[in-house]
Formats: C-alpha cells, structure tokens, sequence
C-alpha cells in the first residue's frame, strides 16, 4: 500500500469519525472514564504495594538470648514447679554460637545483634526522664540487668515467617522469638487482595472499552455497508476495506487515552502535593507519604501504557466490527 493510497484511507476514517461525532463524544467520554478508572486502580495497587513492602523491611523478629544455661535451667524449673539449687559457678552462651546456627536458616535476610548494655541503653531513651529513675540501678550496676541480649532479624520472605520463627526456638540459648506473625498475614492477605482485585478490574474496564469501541464502529459499518458491499463486488481487498474503520478506532482510542493521562496525572500531582502539604511530620502518615510513587517515576511508563491500550482496544474493537460485513 503506497503512502498516498494510505493517507486517503486515513482521511476517511477521521471523515467518518466527525460524521458520527455524537457516537464518537459518547464513546470517548466513556472509554476516557474506563481508561481513567483502570490507571486510578493500577496506581492504587502499586502505592499499596509500596508501602506493604516498606512496612515488611522494617518489620523484625527478634531473638532473646539467655544469658546462662543455669539461668534458662532454673526459669524451666521455676515454669514446672521444681526446685534448683543454685550453681557455684554459670557457663554463660556464647551468642557466636547463636549466630552460626542462625546463618544456617535460609530465610534469613539481614541480622543486628544487640549486647544487653546497648539494650539497656534503648529501653532508658524510650522510656524518658520521667520513668528513667526506675533504671537508674541497672545502668549505675548496683543491680543486674534485666534486658536479655537479641538478634534482630529481617527475614526474605514473610510467608515463612512462622516456620522460621520455629527455626530459631530450636536454637540452643534462644529464651523467646517475638516475629510478626500476623502483621505478616494481614500484609500479604493486602497484597494479594489488591492485585486481583486491580486485575480483575482492569479486565473487566478492558472489555468494556472493547464492546464501547465495537459499537460506534458498528454504527459507521451499518451506515456505510451498501459503499463496503460495491467496494467487494468491483475487487476491493479486505485491507483496503479495513483500514478507515481501523484508523477510527484506533484514533478514537488514542484520544480517549491522553485525556484519560492528563486527568490522572493532575489528580495524582495535586493528591501528591495535599499530603505532603498536609501531613508533614513524624506520623505513620508521613512515612505512607514518603512510600508513594513519585509523579516524576510512573509519568512516561503510564503515558505509553494508555496509548497502547486505547490503541489496542480501538483497533481490536474495530476489528471485531467490520469482520462480517466483509463477507460478501
């Protein structure tokens, strides 16, 4: 097809499009709100995403150590009701110990090993000046410390976060596992919800838009199906035939498409700059705030999705129109 024989063709595609402009409005206005509300989901999924990832990196499970096997010994005997005389002398566990057992669990990310005095020194700063006296025998030494030494653990998958926090109870010289069981699963029961969800929607706004696209080519096909009928008879290809309605639909579709982008990106930049106006701070806010994605990261990647799936939906749409009208 020469460049000339396809500019004509183009022409009578956007021709028809004005003709039927009524149709044509309706269908954008309704395939822009489809492609519109599928992006608005899509973000939404990935900023829910984003935040369910960063809420498990700072997620942690934490090891508590004894600090003696005489001391894990009488607190099991204290728990059953027995007596246990005291021991002259304590063998102390060795955390290096604890640490080559833990590098041995595959679900193991990352570890900080915390000392009882650095422990001690934590609890002082979270409690404030206002309970501070109450520690203030342990710090100065005239009591023992109380706080256990720990490993603190980011785990690789927090899907096995229950099967590696009984991984680490069968250590030897581990007193308690604290893990975040069911932050776990209410993360990933959010995860999971959203992506079908999202994908669900996505399929349904899909067909949607394929049967609104349909439906205004149809509308040109009927009225034109006398002119498609002689164009057979005098050997006009089917490609030849195609084509306008094809460029209708696609043009239609991209259309749609960048008023539905430049609706989404100003929503999203204005949203993005009322909570950063807003919710600045220390809250939990500003760290959800701080998690979503920036305008600037998802501006040229959702621009070529939309054109793509305005193009691909006008053009399938289309396709689906004229096919039994070219049985002659």
């Amino acid at each position: 097809m020469t460049f000339s024989s396809f500019w004509y063709l183009a022409k009578q595609g956007l021709k028809s499009m004005v003709a039927n402009r009524m149709m044509t409005i309706a269908s954008i206005g309704i395939l822009t709100a489809c492609l519109f509300v599928t992006g608005a989901a899509t973000l939404l999924s990935l900023n829910i995403n984003q935040y369910a990832d960063y809420l498990v990196g700072t997620s942690e499970t934490v090891v508590y150590l004894w600090d003696t096997k005489e001391q894990e010994a009488a607190e099991k005997a204290l728990a059953a009701g027995l007596e246990l005389p005291a021991a002259e002398t304590e063998t102390p566990y060795d955390p290096e110990a604890v640490k080559s057992r833990l590098l041995q669990i595959g679900n193991i990310q990352s570890y900080v090993f915390v000392t009882k005095e650095e422990a001690l020194k934590e609890t002082y700063s979270m409690v404030g000046e206002e309970y501070a006296g109450l520690l203030s025998d342990y710090q100065s030494g005239e009591r023992a410390n109380p706080i256990p030494a720990s490993f603190r653990i980011k785990v690789k998958d927090l899907r096995q976060v229950q099967e590696t926090a009984a991984q680490l109870r069968a250590i030897e010289g581990v007193q308690k596992v604290d893990s975040p069981n069911e932050l776990a699963v209410a993360l990933i029961n959010v995860k999971d919800g959203v992506n079908y969800a999202g994908w669900g929607l996505v399929a349904i706004l899909g067909v949607v838009g394929l049967v609104i696209i349909a439906n205004t080519i149809r509308l040109t096909v009927f009225a034109r199906h006398k002119e498609i009928n002689i164009m057979k008879f005098v050997g006009a290809t089917n490609t030849f035939i195609r084509m306008p309605f094809f460029i209708e639909g696609i043009a239609v579709g991209l259309v749609s498409a960048l008023l539905a982008f430049a609706l989404l990106s100003g929503g999203y930049a204005l949203l993005m700059n009322a909570l950063t106006e807003q919710m600045a701070g220390g809250s939990w806010m500003s760290s959800l705030i701080g998690c979503m994605i920036p305008y600037k990261a998802v501006w040229a990647p959702m621009l070529g999705w939309f054109c793509l799936a305005g193009a691909g939906m006008g053009g399938l749409g289309s396709a689906f129109s004229i096919r039994r009208h070219l049985k002659v």
